[in-house]
């Protein structure tokens, strides 16, 4: 657990900014997610019974009231994730790349769907700064606030039992 909070500690340090840049356009809109079933086990590790693969997961974007499916092939990351594994905590963990595309009240909506699982919603309060970077200030997880960058020195990392 030790090692889990060092890494989050990392990772905040290189993803919460609170000050407007202004020697570059940055963008900050990962989540970070672990995906566990009732048991515990990482649904990530392709070890587990009845893990989650990467061919498992699509990602889209709410966009106009539409479910948009997330495809760049140009990217490193076409899916718009990423499945790491954590050598400091043994652990798998899914860097999704939130959508910045805002609603009205600056929430920008992503899903998650996975191969016979239940889908994940995240809504992202999104801050847009003057010189054109971003920033995910508030991650919301079945209409609950579960990271705010106010009070939340840690990265935006979620565990989400599935």
């Amino acid at each position: 657990m030790r090692q889990l909070m060092i890494v989050l500690i990392i990772l905040s340090c290189l993803t919460g900014c609170k000050e407007e840049n202004t020697d570059g356009i940055f963008v900050s809109m990962n989540v970070f997610l672990s995906l566990k079933n009732d048991s515990g086990a990482d649904l990530l590790n392709p070890t587990t019974e009845n893990s989650i693969s990467a061919d498992d997961i699509s990602v889209y974007y709410l966009i106009d009231g539409d479910e948009v499916l997330f495809n760049e092939p140009q990217l490193d990351y076409p899916g718009g994730f990423a499945i790491e594994f954590d050598q400091s905590t043994g652990i798998y963990i899914l860097d999704l790349f939130t959508s910045d595309h805002t609603n009205n009240e600056s929430i920008a909506t992503t899903i998650v769907k996975m191969e016979g699982m239940d889908s994940i919603r995240l809504d992202c309060e999104v801050k847009k700064y003057s010189n054109g970077s971003m920033q995910a200030v508030k991650v919301y997880y079945k209409n609950d606030l579960v990271w705010d960058n106010d009070r939340d020195k840690s990265s935006r990392y979620l565990e989400i039992v599935l």
